[in-house]
């Protein structure tokens, strides 16, 4: 019985258990990103610092685990960047509820994650709008209360 993102059950998947959870639906958890540009009217060492720039901070937000890249083609030098010692691996920063967060310190990603209905994975804001339920519905509009307070002020 495959489940969705919110945790509701859905016939739309195919029916495969992935993970050790429940059953949910099968996705792919590993790509391969290929960076290919042309950086006219760049200096060799900008264009380092530019790409690793990139680098580090789509490292912060997934696991990056392998990094070949040549830069410098249109130069008259060039530099390779792998990831020796795993430094980009080393970068991300786990959620504040991962295992392998051992301070507990929210990641910088968790401000943007949804609220979800307590002892659920469904969000706070679609069951207020999709379901009765006097507990959520008096937690959303205690929150509403709490946001226009603020912006009235």
């Amino acid at each position: 019985m495959p489940f969705d993102e919110f945790g509701q059950w859905s016939n739309l998947g195919n029916g495969e258990i992935y993970g050790n959870s429940f059953p949910e639906f099968k996705m792919q958890d590993k790509y391969i990103i290929v960076v290919d540009g042309s950086l006219r009217d760049t200096k060799f060492e900008e264009a380092i610092r530019a790409f690793q720039n990139w680098l580090c901070r789509l490292a912060k937000r997934i696991v990056v685990q392998d990094v070949f890249v040549r830069i410098g083609d249109g130069w008259d030098k060039s530099t390779i960047v792998e990831n020796k010692n795993n430094v980009y691996l080393n970068m991300f920063e786990y959620p504040s509820w991962d295992l392998c967060n051992k301070d507990k310190i929210p990641a910088w990603s968790e401000y943007m994650y949804y609220e979800c209905v307590k002892g659920s994975s469904y969000p706070l804001l679609l069951a207020y709008k999709y379901f009765e339920d006097d507990e959520v519905d008096k937690e959303v509009e205690r929150r509403m209360t709490y946001r226009n307070k603020q912006i009235k002020t």
